[in-house]
């Protein structure tokens, strides 16, 4: 009988024995900081990826094929590196040197990865040194390992069996605050520290190694530490008037199913960073959000802003737009005769605030532009110049449009618009004119087919669905279970004139059409940020995003599924670009004198808000013009007089 042994050996010797089996078998801290990581990391399309420590090539494997302009792992054990060159990843440079002589140039990664390396380096200064050399200036800095704070309390070690023998791996654990100005000292700037506890995601890989036991522990203490370091570009200090805000208790949406118990932190426009208050600065207001999730603001990417006062318009069962708008657009009758005596500036300002109030803080508006949807106090971020085609009928100076496009405009348009066989020719029409490709968003899309669906996806072109507009003006919409692929996608709340009442509806609708929860956050997060171009990290939660952002009570479920659960009663509080543009009593109450400052109160039917915007002004203008006090999406106002 052969009697086991416990080792104890130094990293060298360890992961020589470790290599073979080192990814073999399930691991709860490594899944653990793959759904973590994994919606943090930036598009690597063109960057220059490093793995440092990079082992066996799980990281590697994982990041494989996904655009990058190099892609080189690092490690100093040869065992380890042997393994991972067994996955054959074709392109993937692996170089045997350690963290602290990587051998790689100066200036030579966007984007590093260092993983459960950390309490394994013993020249902590060196090893931040190399990291600011190798990376370039804006770059991009990961690094995960075992929570030191949990591992020095628990006693976890850095251990593996094999065979009949237990073997530990000597691990320095140095206080979390300690590593963190070691990075700063070097000049390396801390963007986010992420302390997640294992949860019910990893509850199998505990009943799988048969240690159930463990996992209470495991999940009632951070089990990881992950920090995302970035290093500046060399810049002045921070300049005087720089405004700075906490978000302090809150769970934070990474993407559509991963969140993050952290604070967030805000610096005029944009996140800073994601991590406990306490370990950064502590100096900046705060706003404690303790019960509530924080979501990415909403990107609604159809809408007609100048539209929101009017009421829903048709008899429905048309067969294509132009038959609505014919039985619908009389403009010397009410109501619309009425509505268009409201100065226009001030319906637009109605349809910003009719998205504020739903959470949406990016909005594609498909009307003529006008000055004051660009004005610095506008509510809303709306999606910057392209070039407007109202519809293949309606346009005169359609083909002139399409003639003068610059190559990197977008082109938005109604196409297909209906059930027939003229609003399903439309498409073909659009591509004879050569206007079908990257840059271009339909919106409707109802009469296409399958193989039209495919030949926007070749081409690159995006749509926009908005179905309860289409199930009011057609009695039916897209099935989207029957799509090739959403990838191309979002969704769009129309105008009240169609559309049932706000994005949030249109969301709800299309989860009950049998749209997967994680298909409908990216409808209205990822997809149209994608499809409209947008360039400040709309729609995601990360350091260096747009600071836009909503707070709804966190009923525990995942960011999707509470997502599809919301209406505009559960919007409390609004932030785009840095401010808080919509707060309801419970967050007014906890906000200070200065952050209340340019918040006036609106009542819509039974929901008080309070909403950065002259609300008492345009109401007294449209009702003046209305005769009567007036509707946004069909949902009655309250003279503000009433609050008095």
């Amino acid at each position: 009988m052969t009697s086991s042994a416990r080792l104890r050996l130094g990293v060298r010797d360890g992961y020589a024995r470790w290599a073979r089996t080192y990814t073999s078998e399930p691991n709860p801290m490594f899944a653990l900081e793959e759904r973590l990581l994994q919606p943090l990391l930036p598009k690597l399309a063109g960057r220059d990826l490093v793995d440092l420590g990079c082992g066996t090539g799980r990281w590697l494997q994982r990041l494989h094929g996904q655009g990058a302009a190099s892609v080189t792992g690092v490690d100093g054990s040869p065992e380890m590196l042997a393994e991972a060159a067994r996955r054959q990843l074709d392109g993937v440079r692996l170089l045997r040197h350690d963290c602290l002589e990587s051998g790689l140039p100066a200036n030579s990664a966007d984007l590093v990865l260092n993983s459960f390396v950390l309490s394994h380096i013993a020249d902590l200064a060196g090893f931040a040194s190399e990291l600011k050399r190798i990376t370039r200036p804006g770059g991009q800095i990961f690094i995960t390992d075992l929570h030191p704070g949990t591992a020095r309390e628990l006693n976890w070690k850095r251990a593996f069996r094999a065979g009949e023998d237990h073997v530990e791996i000597e691990s320095l654990f140095r206080p979390l605050r300690e590593v963190l100005k070691i990075f700063q000292a070097s000049g390396l700037k801390v963007r986010a520290v992420l302390e997640p506890a294992m949860a019910e995601q990893e509850r199998w890989i505990f009943e799988h190694h048969h240690r159930e036991d463990l996992f209470e522990a495991a999940s009632s203490h951070p089990a990881i530490v992950l920090l995302q370091l970035e290093r500046s570009h060399e810049e002045a200090a921070r300049p005087a008037g720089t405004h700075a805000l906490w978000l302090t208790g809150a769970r934070i949406a990474l993407d559509a199913q991963q969140s993050v118990a952290a604070d967030l932190c805000t610096e005029d426009s944009a996140i800073a960073s994601i991590a406990s208050r306490s370990l950064l600065d502590a100096t900046a207001a705060e706003i404690d959000l303790s019960g509530y999730l924080l979501l990415p603001g909403l990107i609604n990417a159809h809408d007609h802003l100048d539209f929101a006062l009017f009421p829903r318009l048709g008899r429905g069962d048309y067969e294509n737009a132009v038959e609505w708008a014919n039985d619908i657009y009389h403009p010397e009758s009410s109501p619309i005769r009425e509505q268009l005596q409201v100065p226009k500036d001030t319906r637009l300002w109605w349809g910003a605030l009719r998205n504020l109030l739903c959470g949406v803080t990016t909005v594609c508006h498909h009307n003529p532009p006008s000055e004051c949807l660009q004005d610095q106090d506008f509510p809303v971020h709306v999606v910057p110049k392209c070039v407007w085609v109202h519809s293949m009928t309606f346009d005169p100076d359609l083909e002139k449009k399409l003639e003068n496009r610059a190559e990197d405009e977008l082109l938005i348009v109604h196409v297909a618009e209906g059930v027939d066989d003229r609003s399903r020719a439309e498409l073909q029409w659009l591509d004879s004119l050569g206007a079908l490709r990257a840059g271009t968003v339909i919106i409707h899309g109802l009469a296409l087919r399958s193989q039209d669906f495919d030949l926007l996806r070749r081409r690159g072109v995006g749509m926009v669905w908005c179905p309860s507009s289409n199930l009011f003006l057609f009695g039916k919409t897209i099935d989207p279970r029957a799509w090739p692929g959403m990838g191309f996608a979002a969704l769009g709340s129309d105008s009240p004139l169609t559309g049932r009442g706000d994005l949030l509806d249109e969301i709800a609708i299309a989860h009950a059409l049998g749209t997967q929860a994680s298909d409908v956050y990216a409808l209205v997060t990822e997809n149209p940020a994608a499809m409209l171009r947008l360039a400040r990290g709309e729609g995601a939660l990360r350091p260096g995003a747009a600071a836009d952002l909503i707070a709804v009570r966190d009923d525990g479920r995942p960011p999707a599924e509470r997502l599809c659960s919301l209406t505009y009663k559960d919007i409390e509080m609004v932030i785009v670009g840095g401010k808080v543009s919509l707060a309801s009593p419970t967050i007014f109450a906890r906000l200070s004198p200065q952050l209340c400052n340019g918040l006036e109160a609106l009542w819509i039917g039974e929901t008080e808000r309070w909403l950065r915007a002259p609300v008492g002004e345009l109401t007294r203008d449209a009702a003046s013009a209305l005769g009567r006090w007036p509707t946004l999406s069909g949902r009655p106002l309250r003279d503000p007089s009433a609050l008095q």
